[in-house]
């Protein structure tokens, strides 16, 4: 089993620090407020949220399948609509620093050195959505499947009602028509990068307003 995965921050005195273990199926995330438990979940979906009560709410993102945690924040009373709201949005808060020589740490010095690559790998994972399906699909027509025999049953038909209404058809322009067939394709390619870019954005705000104790621990 691998050991835990720490992540840590000191604000207002208070030292936080979140562990995950992963137990398989499903994680074990634990947070700890100056040695202290504050709140502990075992999830296996992507996304945990813990509720510190006075302490704040905790923002846990989780990898899909494998890796360490993509990040985790922690969020105040003071953040808009309150800790909860905030965390559940992903909105505001402070992130945490993972433990330095893990994994997370090697991911995390990673994507502050290397932005735009972050960007377009992120655009890569997406692109390879987008195609696998459709070479699936492809590839599909040459396997010789088996021919399984079905019963046929005959239905009596039932005479139903012939009623034409006559509806406008506009017909879009031929550009406008390719710009929408390819729109399916091309959008979540966008999004990923787009999504990528701005957590690129959202570490380099986060550096600028961390407390210099906290950079000094991160070095």
């Amino acid at each position: 089993m691998a050991p835990p995965e720490r992540w840590r921050l000191e604000r207002d005195g208070r030292l936080h620090e979140v562990e995950i273990t992963d137990r398989g199926l499903r994680r074990v995330v634990v947070w700890r407020r100056d040695g202290e438990e504050v709140a502990r979940a075992a999830r296996s979906d992507g996304r945990v949220v813990l509720d510190g009560g006075g302490a704040g709410a905790m923002e846990v993102r989780l990898p899909v399948f494998v890796g360490p945690a993509r990040r985790v924040t922690l969020h105040g009373a003071s953040d808009p609509g309150g800790a909860m709201t905030a965390a559940r949005t992903g909105m505001g808060g402070v992130d945490l620093r993972p433990e330095a020589g893990s994994r997370a740490a090697d991911r995390e010095r990673w994507i502050r050195e290397h932005p735009r690559l972050y960007a377009w790998r992120a655009a890569g994972v997406a692109a390879a959505g987008v195609v696998a399906p459709l070479l699936l699909v492809a590839l599909a027509r040459y396997v010789p499947w088996p021919g399984i025999p079905l019963p046929s049953v005959d239905l009596p038909s039932l005479p139903l009602p012939d009623v034409s209404i006559p509806l406008p058809r506009p017909r879009p322009p031929q550009w406008l028509r390719e710009v929408l067939d390819k729109a399916g394709y091309v959008w979540p390619v966008l999004l990923a990068a787009a999504v990528a870019y701005g957590e690129v954005r959202r570490r380099r705000a986060q550096d600028r307003s961390r407390d210099p104790s906290d950079r000094g621990a991160e070095d």
